[in-house]
């Protein structure tokens, strides 16, 4: 391992935060208990981007809490490309039977431990404001440990079944007895797969077409939520899929869903849409967001908010 970076895993630490998805928006009910789920962040020299809490997984996962009656209506399974910490997945795995996935070996260890810290780990009484809302974190953890799972992709070769070895200490990453369980899902097909932030890189484009095309089920549909933000790798991706027969739909995301949200990303106050993708002709699509469409070709893309 070469000298800088070990000086850098020195520098950086694992930090655990405590999303309330809730806070987004009043509850309906006096009392009523708000959903807790528990993650924890690596070093992003072990797992790259994916290692820490995007703002647009946050965002997605209130919409996917506000609106899981609808999801349980329309869905009986769902794929995350890119989950990095595991937020989106988790709290979609409340609801329905959910395979999270990434590439590196870090990142697929951690969504192991942020799995177990929601579903296993329920000794966390201490943890919350009231009884009842312990209460309601247990019975949502029954259905993560019975929904939720883990799979290995690498955008760039659908065929390789497990994550290469890697150089930093793996074994640090896994909850104590715990095993990484893998699934294989090669030959899978989904008619939800969701996923966020993840085009807004050019060179990755063309491969994630290709995992949208090999996982998509040919009546499926497919959200994503990204920010203007991100150069010009969301449209090249959309306008591919478009050349490809898919329907692309745009909304600009919803009001609550940045309510409480302190990351860099909200104090350059950047703005998110909301992306629904499904093959032309397919009938009775749930779409991602309930605003207005937005004419997306159109639609100025930075790299940077001003």
């Amino acid at each position: 391992m070469q000298v800088e970076q070990l000086l850098s895993m020195q520098k950086q630490k694992i930090k655990r935060r405590v999303i309330r998805l809730s806070d987004s928006y009043p509850i309906k009910k006096s009392g009523a208990a708000k959903q807790n789920i528990f993650i924890r962040e690596i070093p992003i020299c072990s797992g790259g981007v994916g290692a820490g809490l995007w703002e647009a997984g946050e965002m997605m996962s209130r919409w996917i809490y506000r609106n899981s009656d609808a999801i349980k209506a329309n869905f009986t399974g769902c794929l995350e490309l890119g989950s990095g910490v595991g937020l989106t997945g988790i709290v979609m795995s409340t609801f329905i039977p959910t395979t999270m996935t990434d590439y590196k070996q870090a990142l697929l260890q951690n969504l192991r431990y942020n799995i177990w810290s929601n579903s296993d780990c329920t000794d966390k009484d201490d943890l919350f404001n009231t009884p009842a809302e312990f209460i309601y974190f247990k019975s949502h953890a029954e259905l993560i440990k019975q929904n939720a799972q883990i799979a290995y992709i690498d955008w760039f070769d659908l065929n390789q079944l497990n994550p290469p070895e890697e150089d930093f200490e793996r074994a640090q990453l896994l909850p104590f007895n715990q095993s990484l369980n893998l699934i294989n899902i090669i030959s899978n097909k989904f008619n939800l797969i969701i996923g966020s932030e993840l085009n807004y890189c050019v060179e990755t484009v063309d491969a994630l077409v290709n995992t949208l095309e090999k996982y998509l089920n040919e009546n499926g549909v497919f959200w994503e939520i990204i920010s203007l933000f991100r150069g010009v790798g969301p449209k090249l991706f959309m306008t591919k899929l478009k050349n490809n027969g898919f329907e692309v739909e745009a909304r600009e995301a919803e009001e609550y869903m940045y309510n409480g949200i302190e990351s860099c990303q909200r104090k350059r106050n950047e703005t998110y849409m909301m992306w629904t993708i499904y093959k032309k002709g397919t009938a009775n699509v749930m779409t991602f967001g309930n605003g207005p469409l937005v004419d997306w070709e159109n639609i100025e893309y930075t790299l940077a908010a001003e």
